[in-house]
Parts: structure tokens; sequence; C-alpha cells
């Protein structure tokens, strides 16, 4: 797999293809936008939402729900993002998905995410997250929305292989030798035999385009 030119310039004018484990070590010093080709292990965060147009609170069951003082807005903006753990064989990160390609994440068509945009105009709000090997949320675990989101997101629609283009976050731009010293020793057990080895923590990125789905 190609690495490409180094750099912001080159980045900025044709993203290269790297690896994950290499970008983590290097961070931008190896460049600030890349492709990466991995596979989607799992959705950490997923948070869709109505909010006031006018000044930003939860909208739900056609109107603003902010009483204090009250806000009588009629129209609302549907937002949404989500964190997925994305792993290439060489180094693993979470990466940060907004609200134009979350439907190409989910592997939803047009039709079926304006769908669920509309389900979710009664309830306004609904934020899940990972905990162990389920999706969860802070309301009924039997709640319809919710099964469905979980279906989705632990399908193989969602958990496939992906080529992005990504941006490196702020706060993970810092020196190799920082990003090394920051790995943590980790002990595993196969057997009767024990292994140690160094993890580097994931890799900070934001995804701004969805390439190519498939292998």
């Amino acid at each position: 797999m190609a690495l490409g030119k180094t750099g912001a310039q080159s980045c900025d004018s044709s993203p290269p293809m790297i690896l994950l484990g290499v970008w983590a070590l290097a961070g931008a010093e190896q460049c600030i936008v890349g492709r990466v080709r991995g596979h989607v292990v799992c959705v950490l965060y997923l948070q869709l939402q109505w909010t006031c147009s006018l000044c930003g609170s939860i909208y739900a069951q056609e109107r603003c729900t902010r009483s204090q003082p009250p806000c009588n807005s009629t129209s609302a903006v549907f937002q949404a993002e989500a964190k997925a753990a994305v792993e290439d064989g060489s180094g693993e990160a979470h990466i940060w998905f907004s609200c134009p390609v979350i439907s190409g994440l989910l592997g939803l068509a047009t039709p079926q995410w304006e769908g669920l945009q509309r389900s979710l105009r009664v309830r306004g709000h609904l934020r899940v997250y990972t905990r162990g090997r389920s999706l969860v949320c802070d309301v009924d675990a039997e709640d319809p929305l919710l099964r469905y989101l979980s279906c989705v997101c632990s399908s193989s629609a969602v958990c496939r292989p992906l080529t992005l283009i990504c941006t490196l976050h702020t706060h993970s731009h810092t020196p190799a030798a920082r990003r090394q010293d920051s790995a943590q020793l980790k002990r595993f057990t196969r057997g009767d035999r024990e292994f140690v080895t160094r993890i580097t923590p994931p890799l900070q990125l934001t995804c701004t385009h969805i390439l190519e789905e498939g292998g």
C-alpha cells in the first residue's frame, strides 16, 4: 500500500493512502489529511437530533422544547454525529462522522435515511453508545427505534471495509517520540504462553468523505 508524499500541502492536493499505524506514530509530520482503507469494527457512538433553527434547543413534537424563556419557533434542523472504531491491520483509529457522511457509514439509502429522520421527530433526540458488545441508550431498551439502530450498527452493512478521506484532530498533532512514549504495554495470554506488546492509543480522526464501499 503506497503511502504517497508527505506534508500538509501534498495532502491538500491529493491525500495519500496511509497506514493507521504509521500515521499514529508520525502524526502531523506525516500529513494532516489522508486516505485510510480499513474495516469498521463497531460504532462507538451515534447521536441524532432535531434542533430549533432559532435557539438551538431540542425540537420535539413539532415545537421547540425551550421553556425559559419560551421559544415559538416553527422550524428545525436535523443534526447527527457518530464515532466508529476502524482498523487496518497496522493500527486502530476512532473516527468521527458528521451528518453529511453518516448515511454512508450506516449503509442507508436516501429514503431510509430520510425515514429515520422523520421517525425521530416525536422524540427529537436519541443518543446511543457502545457498552460491552451492545449498543445502548438512556431510554427504554425495548424502544423500537433503538432496536432498529442496534441492528443497523451491528450489521455487515456497517461493519465492512471502507476507504475514507480523514483529517487528523488538532490534539493528535504530537511529535512521534511523545506518541511512542504514550503507548501502553498490554499483556496477552495464548494457551500457556504470555505475550507483552506495546499498543499505541487509537488515532483520532474526522471523516470528510467516504470514497468507496466494499473490499
